[in-house]
């Protein structure tokens, strides 16, 4: 239904009052990927590093699957099998 990527996340501590949480939409100051990995200790950061092959080779798997088809196109499909199945043949 919806899709989506997200540019930019924060995470508070505590609850913003609303004239924090419009200073911080306004800031626009993120911390890098580089920043993040530079604080973790060695084994989150070769969790990480696990869990980035582990996404690169699932798509790799999906691109092997071909092409996803339209959410529209699927429901015909299914209906046009379910129709042809043997117990419905003789159905009235």
């Amino acid at each position: 239904m919806l899709r989506g990527r997200v540019h930019e996340a924060r995470l508070y501590d505590v609850a913003l009052t609303e004239e924090e949480i419009e200073a911080s939409s306004r800031r626009g100051a993120m911390i890098s990927r580089a920043e993040v990995r530079a604080k973790l200790g060695e084994r989150a950061r070769d969790r990480i590093d696990d869990l980035e092959a582990e996404i690169l080779a699932r798509r790799e798997e999906l691109r092997g699957l071909g092409e996803a088809r339209d959410p529209d196109e699927v429901w015909p499909l299914l209906a046009h099998a379910i129709f042809n199945l043997k117990e419905f043949l003789y159905v009235r």
